[in-house]
């Protein structure tokens, strides 16, 4: 059965300031929806 994630999101407090998110996620793994089968990737 899939499951559903809620993003929460909320207003910039500083909406006036330039400003950027980083996130580094050396790895994860996954199912592949369509083999069923292990999937790697890199976000950055």
């Amino acid at each position: 059965m899939p499951t559903t994630t809620v993003i929460e999101t909320f207003p910039n407090p500083q909406p006036g300031r330039d400003f950027e998110i980083a996130i580094n996620c050396p790895e994860f793994t996954s199912v592949c929806p369509k083999q069923g089968s292990p999937t790697s990737a890199r976000f950055v």
